[in-house]
């Protein structure tokens, strides 16, 4: 029984070193955090729609729910908001 505790063991710790070998795991990949967005893209000619807004008032304001929060879309990974068209980072940044 004892011989089956202790093979036991050493496949146990002979699988758990074998998965960890020792390199770094890297904190950024390549692109990473995005420092600026790309120009955004021309749009030729957007869409019309006709809404009667006392009508959608009244449908929207029948089923009301409180939307779930959600994240922002245009930060990296690090929350901090890229250079763009509509915003610059002057706090901190390099000159």
């Amino acid at each position: 029984m004892v011989h089956i505790r202790r093979t036991v063991l050493m496949l146990v710790l002979t699988g758990a070193l074998s998965h960890f070998d020792g390199s770094p795991v890297p904190r950024f990949f390549a692109d990473d955090p995005i420092q600026a967005m790309p120009p955004p893209l021309p749009v030729q000619k957007p869409a019309t729609q006709n809404v009667n807004r006392v009508l959608d008032l009244l449908v929207q304001s029948k089923s009301w729910k409180q939307r779930p929060a959600t994240p922002a879309g245009a930060v990296n990974t690090l929350g901090e908001v890229p250079d763009s068209e509509w915003f610059t980072n002057r706090h901190g940044g390099a000159a």
